[in-house]
């Protein structure tokens, strides 16, 4: 079944990753432009795939998060970067468990287009939108397009308002067109589990979260064709107020953001995506928890330009 979290977002109560980090062992050429499908695949311990430039951005990345705490309105931030092409990677305050709100709008993305290679007259499925349906509360960062009541619109054009413009109708539509077997066989097949908790406290860590991006640049759950076309929406997403400005305007970013507001007036806001550097595209994701999602976007934008400062100076 598909719930709301703090009255904002719709979330599936079916998931909580366990999930395993790897490392590319050989890749591939390929003609696509957000993914690299890998031939082979290892997993490897952690602790082999550090490097100098992972130190460098928890030490820079952990010295700003504590400034920004004290100057207000940050309360605490989790970070999770890697390196996609040669693998090392740098996590600062791992252990965070945030709400996810907005961001399980992949996910579910992932499962519509999963369902489709099954049922490929999905996509074309029409649902009529009243207008009235249950929708969840209105967004601080609000769609800058929203599918219009009293129309019509196929799950193709549903998955694309979700995730370009994180239209919450467009999501409450999809999960009820969506077979639930067909959602639960895809976190089922993604190695997430069902979770323990009640839906007001499902939490995730940024590592975690982190695995869905992976899983659409790997090509290693969807076809190539439909995880290059995900990446492709996500990459045209409107919510440029994170990760994306703290990078040169030249660097395309696909990312998906999520919000939450809670009852006693603390907010989370996160940016998750895949940085295409010009020097090969690293993951970066980066969960804030504060009292202004405005104070939250400047952190998440100024944590996005340290990192890209410090690859910069060791490339």
């Amino acid at each position: 079944m598909i719930g709301a979290v703090a009255g904002s977002y719709f979330i599936p109560d079916t998931i909580l990753p366990r999930v395993s980090e790897s490392t590319d062992e050989q890749e591939m050429e390929t003609k696509y432009s957000y993914i690299n499908p890998l031939l082979f695949c290892k997993d490897q311990n952690l602790s082999n795939l550090n490097s100098e430039v992972s130190t460098e951005i928890e030490k820079k990345v952990g010295t700003y998060i504590e400034e920004r705490k004290k100057e207000g309105g940050l309360i605490e931030a989790s970070v999770y970067y890697k390196d996609l092409n040669s693998g090392p990677w740098a996590l600062i305050n791992g252990e965070l468990l945030s709400a996810p709100s907005s961001l399980l709008k992949v996910p579910l993305a992932i499962s519509v287009y999963s369902a489709a290679e099954k049922n490929p007259s999905l996509l074309g499925t029409s649902v009529h939108f009243s207008g009235g349906e249950d929708v969840p509360a209105s967004q601080y960062f609000k769609p800058p397009q929203q599918i219009v009541a009293g129309s019509n619109y196929t799950a193709e054009e549903l998955v694309r308002y979700m995730v370009e413009d994180s239209d919450n109708a467009a999501l409450y539509l999809l999960s009820n067109m969506l077979d639930q077997k067909d959602l639960l066989d895809s976190y089922s097949h993604l190695g997430i589990t069902t979770p323990t908790t009640n839906l007001s406290s499902y939490s995730m860590t940024v590592r975690q979260y982190a695995s869905f991006f992976r899983i659409l640049f790997n090509a290693s759950y969807l076809s190539q064709d439909k995880s290059e076309y995900l990446l492709s929406l996500l990459a045209s997403s409107k919510f440029d107020q994170g990760i994306e400005a703290g990078l040169p305007k030249d660097i395309k970013v696909a990312n998906k953001f999520g919000e939450t507001r809670f009852s006693n007036n603390k907010v989370q806001l996160h940016d998750c995506g895949i940085v295409y550097y010009k020097k090969g595209p690293y993951l970066l994701c980066i969960m804030t928890h504060g009292t202004n999602f405005d104070a939250l976007a400047g952190s998440i934008a100024g944590i996005s330009k340290i990192i890209y400062a410090v690859l910069e100076e060791q490339n």
